[in-house]
């Protein structure tokens, strides 16, 4: 009798184990889902990012002159959001794999922007980014002008940043869209750039009127860009960075440096401008967790699926060897 109940919680347990392995074999199998944007991100990436150059500092998107001409297209902000903002509640995780390369979009703007990009052995690369998973590479970062190594090692580094910041976009219009369109926006590839890690914290959420790049010669590309994305999106504009772009951009088509300081107001007065300080902290995107986090959980489940197959195995061995106990206790004494 004890040799049945013995056999019988082994079935039990084998039973159960069977499910764990299934579970975390599919687990590891299945992909997270592809978010569907309308469009191959992929071909936007690769045309956009190109005609900008490695770090984004080549090529305009949108003349200073025509930009400052679309100013006066764009609305004032006169309506707040219903509700603060949140990274993935309003623009989903940080980051996602849009255009289905099996790669998520920080690596994808680091192997398009950054030089002499070395990528992770295939071998050793997570599992769902084999080919396209950045080692190392050097960034000529448009915001301070300086060369920077990057590494995994050192990650944080280099950030992506988004130009229009994803906590001005919802302030400013964006928490009206439905979340697929907040999601595109959070992944275009024409507001994002790989930058100082520093330099990027330091910028946080702030528009235009707060915060401008130490580089003063990418300033003009910044106001061009930034206004550009804002039309393109139909966001509104506060009136102290629609008076930033304008007192940036009219710099930039008369040919001089442009002197606005964020700090001081427009032309360096010392009254400044009236501004509200973003209500939710920063909006950078780091590597965080996010992007280490999910190497390292499907890592996990890979390591935990090893030891529970192999207890698996022996629980089978002990199980066959329980039932042909219990056929030779049951055969008949001649």
């Amino acid at each position: 009798m004890k040799v049945l109940v013995r056999t019988g919680m082994l079935d039990g347990l084998m039973r159960v184990l069977t499910l764990v392995v299934a579970a975390l074999g599919a687990t590891v199998i299945t992909s997270p889902p592809i978010v569907d944007t309308g469009g191959s991100v992929d071909e936007i990436f690769t045309a956009a990012v190109s005609a900008m150059g490695p770090a984004g500092s080549a090529g305009v998107i949108a003349p200073a002159t025509s930009a400052l001409s679309i100013l006066d297209e764009i609305p004032p902000t006169t309506e707040n959001p219903p509700t603060e903002y949140r990274r993935e509640e309003g623009f989903g995780k940080a980051w996602l794999d849009v255009d289905g390369n099996y790669c998520d979009t920080r690596n994808d703007v680091l192997g398009l922007q950054l030089t002499d990009v070395q990528y992770v052995p295939v071998d050793q690369a997570p599992s769902r980014c084999r080919r396209g998973t950045v080692y190392s590479g050097i960034l000529d970062d448009p915001y301070t002008g300086q060369s920077i190594e990057f590494t995994r090692e050192n990650p944080t580094a280099v950030q992506i940043d988004h130009l229009v910041p994803l906590s001005w976009a919802w302030q400013n219009g964006a928490w009206t869209w439905p979340q697929e369109q907040r999601i595109a926006f959070a992944n275009d590839p024409e507001n994002l750039l790989a930058v100082d890690g520093n330099a990027n914290q330091s910028k946080g959420n702030k528009g235009p009127s707060q915060w401008l790049p130490a580089n003063e010669d990418f300033r003009c590309e910044y106001a061009e860009r930034f206004t550009d994305v804002v039309l393109s999106y139909d966001l509104s504009l506060p009136d102290d960075d629609r008076a930033a772009l304008t007192s940036l951009l009219t710099d930039c088509v008369s040919g001089s440096a442009p002197n606005f300081d964020p700090h001081r107001g427009e032309q360096g007065n010392d009254k400044g401008l009236d501004h509200k300080a973003g209500t939710t902290g920063g909006d950078w995107d780091a590597p965080t967790a996010d992007e280490s986090d999910e190497e390292f959980i499907y890592e996990s489940i890979g390591w935990l699926v090893l030891p529970i197959v192999a207890i698996w195995l022996v629980l089978c061995q002990l199980s066959k060897r329980k039932k042909r106990v219990n056929k030779s206790q049951r055969k008949p004494r001649r």
